[in-house]
């Protein structure tokens, strides 16, 4: 759907807000045709880029007028497009000069807008900047992406792979397939969000191409353009899924799309779904989110209702929409709801939502409604006016009483306050007499102000005591590791010895993620000569087993310990079982130690099974009687697959009984719901507990077979 479709919600926002919105979806359905692309001229941005744009000075209306007649011929800076007195100027003048820029002029412009102080007009414009780089210069568009003025923000990179799959979808899987694994997995599923759609060529192609299923936001995007087509066609989609977890899934997904229509044929929808559990399920999800339509009709009629937990969580979905809008109103509803254990966990949360709008006035409710023994309403609702007002959290915190609820109170304002003020989130600290408390605030102070101002955040954490330090180095790490890996690096240079083991271990699984395992071996080569060694180079040998396990097979030789070498050829042969199995029977020579190999064979028949289940059958029936054998029958039921007739008999051969009953069981989840009869007549054959037969006869019943 067109962005510009909602521009009739924008009318409150502030002026600078409301031009960077405009910006953010336009340019998505409109890729120019005047493609200009020179040839590639990669990045200049090895250093991050500050923040740090002077304010800019409005021209008048009339120069802005002038210009515009002269299609902005004078402008070619972002100041000067900030400069200009309306949001509709600004928005014409950025899509003009961008227009009219090569792929040099628009690197400028990207390090012009990083410098923009504003994150959201910041983040708005670049995403336009990537996205006419994308149509001019695509692997620059992408390496500029990934570097550390703009890797944090992945809505940065997803945006050129969009860009670019829509334009060449082809060069753009090709590109895809040079990068790493995590990079290879990112890329495919912003390239399924390009080709709008799973059920085509395009899709089949990048799933050929790259090895990688839709994720979430891939599969909830098909799902909502099927639904927007026909809700029918989208509950048939849903059924024909072989998944019943994802059916679940995804019949919520569609309950929530339809529910918020406000459109009351919607229910009539649920008389579609064949499966009685599903149906009913889809029916409270629907009801659940219908209540936000019409919050205060639902009210109205839920008051002389029992109240069973459907209806309950219907209330209180009605009574956190209603709260959004009139916050003074969902108060006083909720004063009217009678006293429970379960209903007072919705005053809180609800409290919450109009603490984001009022924050006064969901403070001075919970005092009155929070008794002297139980203040768990209004600690909630601190957390959340401590976001919005932090002051006034900190004025109410030195009236508790209770010295663990100020702490913490005090901890969380602390927190908050850190991403815009470090400095005076540290002096709140001094504040805190909990040393737990103390120390995991600090830990999270460290990691926010290491984003903005490292040195001074190192430098404030070296003053720290041992163990706060510890902690705090622990989160700085952590933190680093995604969105600055140089940092992160540093940083363990700076406190060698500190807890350096873990920070090693995730710089170099991050190194061979994202700059590969030559880049990783590299840095754990540094520890040649120290005790985590070892794992550092199982780190690298395993993920090189992802993209190339016969190389990945040469370097395990030279583990020294058994144990771990052993470990990672049991991971290399299960990796190589998806590609060649047959290639993974040969190196199971390699693996000298029992349990290792056990793990690799359940490996194979996973992954055999999956691709020729007659072939793989045979090899799991020629194999020795014992736990081994057992356990690759069990690693094949429990994947979802082994139903099929070739695989029958061999479930009859399990030979240990506990691991027999476990295999049926397994068996009986799968017929819970496609062939209740079957289910009903294992659990005739498997010795349970009255516990146990109660279990699954109750999963009968949830499922509309009679018990």
């Amino acid at each position: 759907m067109c962005p510009l479709c909602h521009l009739s919600t924008l009318a409150a926002m502030n002026r600078r807000n409301l031009l960077l919105v405009l910006l953010l979806g336009v340019v998505i359905g409109s890729i120019a045709t005047n493609y200009l692309a020179p040839k590639s001229q990669f990045p200049r941005f090895s250093q991050a880029v500050t923040p740090d744009m002077p304010d800019v000075v409005d021209v008048s209306v009339a120069e802005a007028e002038a210009l515009r007649t002269e299609r902005y011929a004078g402008i070619s800076t972002i100041e000067e497009i900030l400069a200009l007195p309306t949001d509709f100027a600004e928005t014409e003048a950025l899509y003009i000069v961008a227009g009219r820029s090569d792929s040099g002029g628009i690197q400028d412009l990207i390090t012009q807008a990083a410098k923009i102080r504003s994150r959201d007009d910041r983040l708005a414009a670049l995403q336009i900047l990537f996205l006419r780089l994308t149509e001019l210069d695509p692997k620059s568009a992408l390496a500029i992406s990934r570097t550390p003025s703009f890797r944090a923000y992945k809505n940065h990179e997803k945006a050129v792979w969009v860009a670019w799959g829509r334009l060449d979808l082809a060069a753009a899987i090709d590109e895809a397939k040079r990068g790493t694994a995590s990079e290879k997995r990112f890329a495919a599923q912003a390239l399924y969000s390009a080709v709008r759609g799973l059920e085509n060529e395009d899709s089949e192609l990048i799933y050929a191409e790259l090895g990688m299923k839709p994720g979430q936001n891939a599969r909830a995007q098909h799902l909502y353009a099927l639904a927007e087509q026909s809700p029918a066609d989208a509950i048939r989609y849903v059924e024909s899924l072989s998944s019943a977890a994802e059916q679940r899934k995804q019949f919520g997904w569609l309950a929530g799309l339809l529910g918020r229509s406000g459109n009351p044929l919607d229910a009539s929808y649920a008389d579609l779904i064949q499966s009685t559990s599903s149906r009913q399920q889809f029916k409270q999800y629907l009801s659940m989110y219908s209540a936000r339509s019409d919050p205060e009709a639902i009210l109205e009629k839920m008051s002389s209702m029992p109240m069973t937990q459907a209806n309950q969580a219907q209330m209180a979905s009605a009574l956190q929409s209603l709260a959004a809008d009139d916050p003074a109103k969902a108060l006083e509803y909720l004063d009217q709801m009678p006293e429970s254990s379960s209903l007072r966990q919705y005053k809180s949360s609800i409290a919450m939502v109009v603490a984001g709008s009022d924050p006064a006035m969901a403070l001075a409710w919970a005092r009155d409604n929070d008794t002297s023994s139980n203040q768990s309403t209004l600690m909630a609702v601190l957390s959340q006016v401590a976001q919005q007002d932090p002051q006034l959290a900190l004025a109410e915190a030195q009236t508790l009483k209770d010295v663990r609820q100020r702490d913490q109170l005090v901890s969380t304002v602390a927190t908050h306050i850190s991403q815009t003020n470090p400095e005076e989130a540290m002096q709140l600290l001094a504040q805190v007499t909990d040393k737990r408390i103390r120390n995991r605030t600090a830990s999270q102070i460290a990691a926010v102000w290491a984003q903005s101002d490292f040195d001074s955040a190192v430098n404030w954490v070296s003053s720290l005591d041992v163990d706060a330090q510890r902690n705090a180095l622990q989160s700085m790490g952590q933190n680093l590791v995604y969105s600055d890996l140089d940092r992160a690096t540093e940083l363990l240079e700076r406190f060698p010895g500190k807890n350096s083991g873990r920070l090693a271990m995730q710089i170099t699984q991050s190194l061979a993620e994202k700059r590969g395992t030559d880049a990783a071996m590299s840095f754990a080569n540094r520890y040649r000569d120290k005790p985590e060694y070892s794992e550092l180079q199982s780190v690298v040998i395993g993920m090189m087993a992802n993209s190339d396990p016969a190389l990945a097979m040469q370097m395990a030789r030279d583990v020294e310990n058994d144990r771990s070498r052993d470990q990672l050829y049991a991971r290399i042969i299960g990796q190589q079982a998806a590609r060649d199995p047959q290639q993974a029977l040969q190196w199971m020579n390699s693996i000298s130690g029992e349990k290792s190999r056990s793990a690799a064979t359940t490996q194979i028949a996973r992954q055999w099974y999956s691709q020729d289940p007659t072939a793989a059958a045979a090899w799991i029936g020629g194999l020795p009687r014992g736990n081994t054998r057992d356990d690759a029958i069990i690693a094949t039921i429990s994947s979802g697959r082994g139903s099929d007739e070739d695989f029958l008999d061999l479930i009859e051969t399990v030979s240990d009984p506990a691991k027999r009953k476990q295999v049926t069981l397994m068996r009986i989840q799968m017929y819970l719901q496609s062939d209740p009869a079957e289910a009903e007549r294992l659990l005739g054959e498997v010795d349970l507990t009255d516990q146990e037969r109660e279990q699954y006869e109750s999963m009968l019943r949830g499922y509309g077979y009679g018990y």
